[in-house]
């Protein structure tokens, strides 16, 4: 909702210039944390000052090393590169927070903290109705504040919480799951925003606003749904040790959320049209071909998930390694794609990248069932 409530106040093209920001945040403040948050959850990781310093430390760095690729890239200016270097670094202490989280067994807590920046993007929406936005500037920086206030208060949160049952503390992080686990987030993020880094370079910052709102509104029901696969699937297989239960807790975790996936479907189709004309004030509209291509795209990329969220409960080093390199090879095959599917407009991309992902994706599916059983 934030999101359509600031195309409908800002420029198309500046709208799409903010669009590509968040993306970018996105991506690279899931790959911030360099895979501690995963190992939080796989370990059973508990808060420390140790662990606050070291998250800081690796946040901090790789969000000036952000900031520094996209301005020698040439995409954004200064400013831009500056405060998307800060929310990166911010972004990522985030993230770790929820993982800890996740490890401690408070779910809520974990996906609240999640997906506040969703809730920021509401207010700033909100805002955007009574202030004027001409630029990206003031948006993306009271996204920035927002982040911040949630990484303050999530760690305060977490460093005042008693240490949970089991937990290891960060003296004991075992680094070397760090690199499979952090790409496997990497292949992951990068899948949900690569259509966003596409399309401005392969049709511009109007298709991309266009792909914004649409992703708002008819892919996003899908995307919550991914988080929520994610975030309950982990820990239960963790907890259960016997191969039937975890079947047991793996279909019928699947079974709820496809039946759900077919609910949102339907949803897009009668809902997504007429919410976006309204609350956009005609500003854009989105055709049946476009409707289709989202509805796919989010089918494919919640299926994606499921796999990472099962190998990371139940899967080996060698399942995680894998799972890795099969992942880099759906992202190349979305992208060729992506490419092909570019002949064809904004749907064409859209759909191109769902296709690869489905295909490279095949290999991950099998090998969670194997580790489940």
């Amino acid at each position: 909702m934030g999101t359509l409530l600031l195309a409908r106040s800002m420029p198309v093209e500046q709208f799409g210039e903010f669009s590509l920001l968040v993306a970018l945040y996105n991506i690279f403040c899931l790959l911030t944390p360099a895979g501690i948050d995963q190992i939080a959850v796989r370990h059973r990781l508990s808060a420390s000052v140790r662990l606050f310093g070291t998250s800081a430390a690796i946040s901090a760095g790789i969000g000036i090393l952000v900031g520094l690729a996209v301005y020698a890239v040439g995409r954004l200016d200064g400013w831009d590169a500056s405060a998307l270097a800060m929310a990166v670094a911010i972004g990522g202490m985030v993230v770790i927070a929820s993982g800890l989280y996740r490890a401690a067994g408070n779910l809520g807590a974990a996906v609240w903290i999640f997906t506040a920046a969703n809730w920021g993007l509401l207010l700033i929406g909100l805002t955007g109705q009574f202030v004027d936005m001409p630029t990206t500037r003031l948006p993306f920086t009271l996204f920035l504040l927002w982040q911040a206030a949630i990484a303050v208060l999530a760690w305060v949160a977490l460093l005042k919480s008693p240490r949970p049952e089991n937990a290891i503390p960060a003296t004991h992080i075992p680094w070397r799951e760090a690199p499979a686990l952090l790409g496997m987030a990497a292949v992951g993020t990068i899948a949900l925003q690569l259509e966003r880094v596409m399309i401005p370079s392969m049709i511009d910052f109007a298709a991309l606003a266009t792909f914004s709102v649409l992703a708002s509104v008819a892919i996003f029901p899908f995307r919550v749904m991914t988080a929520a696969i994610e975030f309950s699937l982990t820990p239960r297989l963790r907890a259960e040790s016997c191969g039937d239960r975890r079947r047991q807790v793996f279909w019928r975790e699947l079974r709820t959320i496809s039946g759900a996936l077919v609910v949102a479907s339907a949803l897009v189709f009668i809902v997504s049209p007429w919410l976006t004309i309204w609350i956009t004030s005609d500003k854009y509209e989105l055709s049946v071909a476009l409707l289709v291509a989202a509805c796919i795209n989010g089918a494919v990329k919640f299926f994606q998930t499921v796999p990472r969220a099962v190998l990371t409960a139940c899967g080996s080093a060698q399942d995680l390694s894998f799972l890795n390199a099969i992942g880099w090879l759906g992202l190349v095959l979305s992208i060729i794609c992506g490419v092909a599917g570019s002949e064809y407009g904004l749907a064409g991309i859209i759909i191109g990248v769902a296709l690869g992902t489905a295909i490279g994706n095949l290999p991950a599916f099998l090998r969670a069932y194997r580790a489940i059983k």
